[in-house]
């Protein structure tokens, strides 16, 4: 019997490369695998916390930064995750959209990568031009 929304998603960190480790508070339980996915795509290890118990101090104090999707949790949380990362001087990234293209802005954000094209670029495909046109 699976235990549902108690543990932290982890993506595995690939041995020999140092990781970005990076939480994500909130978003939609059924995105959790896209996230992580998204995040190890980039290079970066997510601990996704959908369920928010009383000790997120504990858990996000070894934390390069944070995601928060604030349209997915109640103000209060988020009011105390922010004082909690404050207190530990951890970078904040605040986004009201929870899809995986605002993860991946976020994560673009925070690593100082282009916002948008960075597909593109990994992939070896020239980066589309900033009007659109073909």
């Amino acid at each position: 019997m699976a235990q549902t929304g108690t543990a932290d998603f982890v993506s595995p960190a690939p041995a020999g490369r140092p990781r970005v480790h990076i939480g994500l508070v909130g978003g939609i339980s059924r995105l959790k695998k896209h996230y992580v996915d998204e995040a190890e795509r980039l290079g970066i290890e997510l601990r996704v916390f959908d369920v928010l118990r009383g000790d997120i101090a504990g858990r996000i104090e070894n934390l390069d930064a944070l995601v928060i999707f604030t349209s997915q949790i109640a103000h209060c949380t988020k009011n105390g995750v922010m004082r909690t990362a404050r207190a530990k001087e951890i970078r904040v990234v605040l986004c009201h959209s929870c899809g995986i293209c605002s993860l991946r802005e976020c994560m673009a954000c925070l690593r100082g990568l282009p916002v948008g094209g960075t597909r593109n670029e990994e992939q070896g495909a020239a980066p589309r031009d900033q009007a659109g046109s073909r």
